[in-house]
Formats: C-alpha cells, structure tokens, sequence
C-alpha cells in the first residue's frame, strides 16, 4: 500500500525505496508484479527512462498476454525508446500496444508516440495519416496534453512533403493557441524554416531571432544552436533568389556567438559549412576553413557522426577555392587529425575525391582534353576499386555504400555485388539514403527476384518523402509485374501510376 500510494502522489524516490524493499522481501507474493509495474509507471512520469527500459526489457518477456502489467510495461518500454531516440526500437512496441490495448488507460499517450515516432524516422506520409487520425481523435486542450506537440509533428510532415500552407495553419495555431507551450521555441524555428521556403527571408529571420531568444531564456541550448545554424545559413548564403546575396556579413556575429557559446551543440558542423562563405568573402577565409577542418576531425573521431559527409565535401569546396587541385589528393590521404585506422572517415574523404574527378570528367571536352578526361576515369575507377577492396560494409556510411552500390551497379558487369551494400543501408537504424538503396536492390532483383524487388519498391511507396520517389518507385513497380506477365496487378498498379497521388 505503501508502494502503490506513493506512486499515486508521485513520490517517485519513495516508490522505487520501497518497492525495491518490496521485491527483495517477498519475491513470491501475488503482489509482485503490480509493485513492478508502479515502479515503472512512476519512474516513467518522472522521466528516468535509461532505468524504464534497463527494467522494463527484463520484464516484458516475462508478463502473460493480455494482461495489466504488460499493457503497463510495453507503453513504458515503447515510451522510453522513443524519448531516448532509439525510434527503429519504438515502433514494433508502439504499434502492438496500439493493436493489442484498443481500451488502454494510455491509448491517447500510445497513439500520439505511434505517430510522432514515424514522423522522427521520417516516414512522413505514414506519420501524416496516423497524427491527423490523432489530432481528430483528440482535439480538446483540456483533455490531450499532447495536442501542441502533435500538431508541431504534424507541421513538420507537411513542411517535408512541400505543402507549406497547411503547414503554416498549424505552426499558427500553435502560438495561438497554446503560447507558453514546451514545443515554442521549436515552433518558431520550424516556422522560420516554412518561410525562408517560401522565400519570406525577413519574417524567417524574425522567427529564428525569437527562437534563439526564447531558447535562451529557457536554457534550452540545442535549440539555440539550431537557430544560430539557421541564421547563418540564411544570412551567410552565397545568392538569394539567384542573386548575390547583399547580407552575407550579417551572419558573422551569429557564427561568432555559436563558437563562442555553443560550440558544444550538434549543430557545430552544419554551422561549420554555413559559415564558410561569409567568412571567406570577409577575409577569414583561412580560418572558416581551420574551423570545418577542426569539426571534420573531432566528427571522424565518433562513430556515425551526423553531418560528416556534407562537412567535407563543403572542406572540399573551400579548400579548391583557395589551392590547385593537385594538392588535394595528398591532403585527403593525409588529412589533419583522421587517424588511417579511421575506416568510416577515410572512406568518405575518398568519396569526396571521387566527386572532385567526376567533376572533371564531367568538363572535359571528349575530343580537346582526351587526356585530362582518361585521367580522371583512370583515377575515379582506383579510387572506387579502393573502397571496395580496402573496406568492409560495416565500416562505410549510407552515404558511401549507396555511392559504391550504384558505382558496382552502373558502371561494372557485376550488378550483384552491388547488394550487400545496399543492404547494409535498409538494415541500419540511420534513415540516410535508404530510399536509394531500396530502388538499388529493386534495380537488381527485378528480373531474378521479381517479388523481392516490388517488396523493396512498395516501401518507397509508401513511405518514401518526396513524391517523385514515390511516383518512380510505383512506375518500376509496374515494369516489374509486366516482366512477370502478371497482368491483373498490372492493369491494377499501372491505374494506380496513370492517376497518381501522394498514397497519403
């Protein structure tokens, strides 16, 4: 009793003392699992989510189907994951709760996560369709918490499929409706974003500024290095509307600030690249560059670090502006600070060097520079026989295995050696490129696996966040069952390609 009180007034230190006092003393008392379960329930409301999914993956395989505590142990283990980030994790726990807990006390709190967990997996039309069903399902303040926040998710689906007016409604309703709300300082941010799209540079400057205000005041600093980024970038862009920008200077005090306070931020690459224009056109060139070298090392050094591979081709940019191309194979092989044994970052500086060559090949005049033209073929085919002989899958980002993949794919006899590293891709929990190594495989399979390949393709379909991916990926579909001479799904899938929409 004791235990279940002081779970109810969420004295969630007292739950756990005494709960654990509990469990040790009475290991076969009938009460057992119920003291688990308010231990979970109690540690979950307080935000101890490492702990919610240490106990509550020990304990789930353990619980009887259907039943309260497991109802009770999977909303929080599902929960955990997805406010830890671990969404691939999430989403089985999320989606079983929902279809096997139709009535549960949490079904508002399951089918709000449900949503919000795709559109963070970027799975935006899946997200859109289940957040509006929520939104629909609970549209009164007073009774979902959740409401802000889920139409912040639901803003951002329509911000990422391009459809920026309804985007805008939400974004506006938001700071109506709810203005003191946690999602604020992010709302402002995305809001900004919808606007620099729609080529509203100064209302998309003012958002920013109220969101690094806002964030500031409340000491949320990623968030407030999320907007000095996009400060940056819009200010420090080289053309606005295809002209050169005129407020290219403006970007340096926020670059300053960011490196001055928040140098600590995920943002630090992104800001990194941003800045390199305006600094290079007000004469600190060298330094804008010192910097990006400096982020580009400290990023090699963690495993999947977001924002490498555009941190380095960006370096790559900067660096050719300032030094003859010659120089820069030598330095990318010997670059400041990446250690050789550093597989994942040594193989993108290759890549970057690949592009640099494709570059070239791309200007040469096939007849005047024949020999410019073989050299940078000569050197593209090393470097790519490099890549696949000196490493392993595991050690390359999406990034790198989809170039490699379609490298193997396009240009060579041998297709199939193309599929491990596009499978290395869709199995990975990063989201990066997993569209085009989708259609790799479907490209692949198409005529030994047919059936593999059209399952590949129905998941950019369906879950791909552009529409010309979407509306390629069912072409393909079509092709692939006329090869099959299944001609009923044809005439069905080729209807479904003639009348095109969004599948959302």
């Amino acid at each position: 009793n004791l235990v279940r009180t002081s779970a109810i007034i969420g004295e969630v230190l007292t739950t756990e003392k005494y709960g654990s006092i509990f469990l040790k003393d009475f290991p076969n008392s009938k009460h057992v699992e119920s003291v688990r379960s308010m231990m979970l329930s109690s540690l979950f409301m307080e935000g101890e989510y490492e702990k919610c999914i240490e106990v509550a993956e020990v304990m789930l395989p353990k619980l009887p189907t259907p039943s309260k505590q497991h109802d009770i142990c999977l909303h929080v283990l599902g929960g955990s994951y997805y406010y830890t980030g671990k969404y691939d994790d999430a989403r089985p726990l999320l989606d079983e709760h929902v279809e096997t807990y139709p009535k549960s006390q949490f079904k508002m709190a399951a089918l709000y996560f449900q949503g919000s967990n795709l559109s963070r997996l970027q799975y935006w039309s899946a997200a859109a369709k289940l957040l509006s069903k929520f939104l629909e399902e609970y549209p009164d303040p007073r009774e979902n918490i959740y409401l802000p926040f889920a139409l912040y998710d639901r803003a951002n689906c329509h911000y990422a499929e391009n459809e920026n007016d309804p985007a805008l409604v939400k974004l506006n309703r938001i700071e109506k409706e709810f203005p003191t709300a946690d999602i604020m300082d992010m709302t402002y941010n995305l809001h900004g974003n919808v606007l620099q799209t729609e080529g509203e540079y100064a209302q998309a400057e003012k958002y920013y500024l109220d969101a690094l205000e806002l964030s500031e005041r409340r000491e949320n600093r990623i968030v407030a290095g999320e907007a000095l980024y996009y400060l940056v970038a819009l200010l420090g862009a080289e053309k606005r509307d295809k002209k050169p920008n005129p407020r290219v200077k403006d970007a340096i005090p926020y670059y300053d600030k960011f490196w001055e306070h928040y140098d600590d931020s995920p943002y630090k690459a992104q800001v990194a690249v941003a800045g390199v224009h305006a600094l290079t056109a007000n004469g600190r060139g060298e330094e804008a560059l010192d910097r990006l070298q400096g982020v580009i090392a400290e990023l090699a050094s963690i495993p999947g670090a977001h924002g490498l591979e555009e941190a380095i081709n960006s370096y790559t940019r900067a660096y050719l502006d300032q030094h003859p191309a010659k120089q820069l194979k030598e330095h990318y092989y010997n670059f400041p600070g990446i250690d050789s044994t550093n597989r994942e970052a040594q193989a993108l500086l290759r890549i970057a060097l690949i592009t640099v060559f494709e570059e070239q090949e791309k200007k040469a005049d096939k007849d005047k520079d024949k020999a410019q033209l073989q050299a940078a073929q000569s050197m593209i085919k090393v470097l790519f026989d490099d890549l696949k002989n000196d490493f392993q899958p595991k050690q390359l980002t999406n990034y790198v295995l989809v170039r490699l993949g379609d490298n193997l794919r396009e240009k060579t006899t041998a297709k199939n050696q193309a599929l491990p590293y596009y499978q290395e891709v869709v199995g990975r929990e990063d989201q990066s490129y997993r569209f085009n190594a989708h259609f790799g495989i479907a490209d692949i399979l198409g005529e030994t696996k047919p059936t593999e390949a059209v399952k590949s393709l129905e998941h950019v379909y369906q879950n791909a966040p552009k529409s010309n991916q979407q509306e390629a990926a069912l072409y393909r579909i079509v092709t692939i069952l006329a090869g099959k001479k299944d001609w009923s799904l044809v005439t069905e899938r080729a209807k479904d390609c003639l009348l095109y929409t969004s599948p959302s």
